[in-house]
């Protein structure tokens, strides 16, 4: 067969016109049955049309009449990569290097394979060298540094990215992933020339508007930084209203950074609800009504499923792996969707083993809500709205006769197919005044049936923890955007008024991660303020559940942030029952380590009502130890006994899902407000 011919065949291939090229390709493999060129290109045009057992099928004959033939390895690797077969993949990608050393594209694949085993280490090497064969491969730099941002590595992962942008100036792609990067680490306004070239590049591209639109910096420099954001965030959503956006998987495209509205200290309902009402308007493919919602059921039990991309080991994971594995399974049968983002861990291990079925939702919107829909459910639960986009997304669809949400993000949707925010009492001090798009349903308990970690190991002390030994210690290790301007002064005068104290916070793995841009925003914040935050606040590296743990145990007191407070981190440091000062407020987020010292029925909690309180309270705590002491055994006694392994959270939490299932089998919804108290 002449070259000239297969040039013909490729050149119309290449302009997509796979129907023409598939007929003469098999037209010509009857006449030439021993062309492995023809097989590869006939396997190419399967692919192409997703057709890829067959294309497999015909990559493996190209490779059978020519065994040499690497491209043909390094083209089956990749639809054994897309059939998720990925020893295989691999397989192939090294036979495709063996042949053909110098194979710089069979490397760039090799890392992608090995970064979706999590193989890291053996992903970098594959990048690197593909980067060393063939030095101007930005496609492989761009995905160096996707794998450096997933394993926090953020200023290898920008450097990698600038890289690929200089080797290719319209590499879209890879503009973007810098720009969400930059986002993420608060460099909200480089982030924004990198929107403004995608803008250049892809001016039709309605995702790249809509992420540069509604970007808002996880840290914030002032109460004004907040209010510029917010505005600039509505102004946001008016601009967008005017456009239709057809896209497959807006969960991918469309980045969720919205959810940092939640740590602004406002009430986000009348923002939540406009953000939720334009993508319903301009996104076609999120709308979407299962065929079998009024379908009658056969089974006895209620189905119920869990979606969530965090049931692994998370916070969402931890709060509520006790409610999913301890339900009754005479009444109920489970099914788990996780999102192909999921972690793996041995949490997501346990959960999984404890249901009926996991379902692993795929990328399409329209896919997701396909598996869903299959699953026939009496009630879909959300133990999280808001953190991930692509479960966001899937949240627009009616998918079940009953849809709820709960407290795994502390904040209301805004989405109205959600029926139900599932909250507690306890967390909920005005519940007349209305905070959410759903009804808002509460137990008498707080929503988790909590199992504390066993044999963490023996706790480290302050000097293994390179922390102060002859000081008085305040720790708040939780996540830095936790951290609103308003609790600057309250750590500040905790400093001020004792000059033996520090301020403990995490900040990272190695100085490496997104939490070292956000400490440096956070210094400049203070420097302008508050100087002796810069002289006596330390940060640590992140920390293992064994440090986590040991640095509770070491400080003098634990400080709950204002606004948005800790949640899962409390339920963790009742092990060593280190006092944690709170000042509860008017929303859920304000309130959970309150209303777990409520339910523990703590003698003299440590809640405040003002800053001025707080600030006295964590400083009597500190240097009166016999109050500290008694505090603590306190709270490690009523823990074991009114929050860890609660009977009766898990029954009002059965007893709720059995009553939506019952009001939506009669056609109506419980009320608004309705709590759910177990005797």
């Amino acid at each position: 067969m002449k070259d000239k011919n297969i040039q013909e065949l490729i050149d119309l291939y290449r302009s997509g016109k796979l129907d023409i090229v598939k007929k003469k390709v098999v037209q010509l493999i009857e006449k030439y049955p021993n062309s492995f060129i023809l097989y590869n290109l006939f396997g190419a045009v399967l692919t192409d049309q997703k057709n890829l057992n067959e294309a497999v099928i015909n990559y493996r004959k190209s490779i059978q009449i020519n065994s040499d033939y690497a491209e043909g390895y390094n083209n089956l690797g990749s639809v054994l990569y897309k059939l998720e077969k990925f020893e295989e993949s691999i397989d192939s990608y090294q036979r495709a290097i063996q042949i053909k050393p110098n194979f710089a594209e069979a490397y760039n694949n090799l890392g992608v394979t090995f970064k979706e085993l999590e193989r890291f280490e053996e992903s970098i090497d594959s990048y690197r060298q593909a980067i060393k064969i063939n030095p101007n491969y930005a496609e492989a730099y761009s995905n160096l540094g996707n794998l450096l941002k997933d394993i926090s590595k953020v200023d290898e992962a920008i450097a990698n990215y600038q890289k690929a942008i200089k080797i290719n100036t319209n590499f879209a792609e890879a503009y973007s992933n810098l720009g969400s990067l930059l986002k993420e680490i608060g460099r909200v306004d480089d982030a924004h020339n990198c929107d403004l070239k995608l803008l250049t590049l892809k001016h039709d591209n309605i995702g790249y508007k809509i992420n540069s639109v509604l970007s808002i910096s996880p840290i914030v420099r002032s109460v004004e930084d907040i209010n510029f954001y917010r505005e600039k965030f509505e102004k946001g959503l008016e601009s967008l209203k005017k456009y239709k956006y057809v896209t497959e998987k807006p969960g991918l495209v469309i980045a969720a950074n919205f959810f940092h509205l939640a740590y602004h200290g406002k009430d986000n309902l009348k923002i939540l609800k406009k953000t939720s009402d334009l993508f319903r308007q301009i996104i076609p493919s999120i709308n979407y009504v299962s065929k079998n919602i009024n379908n009658s059921k056969k089974q006895k039990k209620i189905k119920v499923g869990f979606v969530s991309e965090f049931l692994t080991s998370h916070t969402v994971g931890r709060i509520f792996e006790g409610l999913i594995k301890n339900l009754d399974r005479k009444k109920f049968e489970i099914v788990i969707f996780h999102t192909l983002q999921t972690k793996k861990s041995l949490v997501k291990k346990d959960i999984d083993k404890s249901v009926d079925k996991v379902v692993n939702l795929n990328n399409k919107i329209q896919e997701q809500q396909q598996q869903v829909e299959k699953e026939n459910l009496d009630i879909l639960f959300y133990t999280d709205i808001g953190m991930s986009a692509s479960t966001y997304f899937l949240a627009f669809s009616r998918l079940a006769p009953v849809q709820i949400v709960s407290w795994g993000h502390t904040e209301t949707t805004g989405i109205n197919t959600i029926d139900y925010f599932l909250s507690s009492t306890l967390f909920e001090p005005d519940k007349i005044k209305k905070k959410y798009s759903e009804r808002l349903i509460c137990l008498d308990q707080i929503p988790t049936y909590y199992e504390p970690r066993q044999n963490i190991g023996p706790m480290k002390n302050r000097s293994e923890l390179k922390l102060p030994v002859n000081a008085k210690l305040y720790g708040c290790p939780q996540s830095l955007f936790k951290l609103h301007p308003d609790f600057d002064a309250i750590l500040a005068g905790i400093l001020q008024q004792d000059p033996k104290g520090y301020i403990i916070l995490v900040a990272g793995v190695e100085g490496q991660g997104k939490e070292k841009f956000w400490s440096e925003t956070l210094k400049k914040r203070w420097s302008k303020n508050f100087s002796v935050l810069n002289e006596r606040v330390l940060f640590l590296e992140r920390l293992s559940l064994l440090e986590f743990l040991s640095l509770c145990n070491c400080v003098d007191v634990l400080l709950d942030p204002l606004h948005f407070g800790g949640g899962y981190s409390f339920l963790l440091t009742t092990m060593v029952g280190t006092p944690s000062i709170t000042m509860p407020g008017s929303h859920l987020r304000n309130n959970m380590t309150a209303g777990a010292y409520k339910q523990m029925k703590i003698s003299t909690p440590p809640i405040v009502k003002s800053s001025e309180e707080y600030v006295q309270l964590a400083i009597k705590l500190a240097y009166d130890s016999e109050t500290n002491l008694n505090l603590r055994e306190e709270t490690k006694i009523s823990a074991n006994k009114y929050l860890y392994k609660n009977i009766k959270t898990l029954k009002a939490f059965e007893q709720f899902l059995e009553e939506a299932h019952l009001a939506a089998q009669l056609g109506n919804k419980l009320e608004d407000g309705y709590t759910i108290k177990i005797s």
